[in-house]
């Protein structure tokens, strides 16, 4: 169920608070490990970052490649090996 667009979690429980707690909870886990040193940490969220990043960069390549072939900008000669469009002559 949905309250205005927004998981309903329950009880005095929204998404936001139930998202915030998560975050807490993996921010406990690296502080209470002994193992862990604040840089551990503070490089292995800039990672995680790092991959957002780096998956929605690939996501806006496939999405601004499918908007030219949309528009007819279909060179064949540059197209890559996953794409390729194999010709036959009947």
């Amino acid at each position: 169920m949905k309250l205005n667009g927004t998981p309903y979690i329950g009880e005095n429980s929204t998404y936001e608070h139930q998202r915030k707690c998560r975050m807490g909870d993996a921010i406990g886990d690296y502080l209470s490990d002994e193992r862990v040193d604040a840089r551990r940490c503070y490089e292995e969220m800039l990672s995680e970052i790092d991959e957002v990043i780096e998956h929605h960069k690939i996501s806006l390549g496939k999405a601004t490649k499918l908007k030219e072939f949309m528009f007819g900008h279909r060179d064949i000669d540059s197209f890559d090996d996953s794409n390729k469009i194999m010709l036959t002559e009947d």
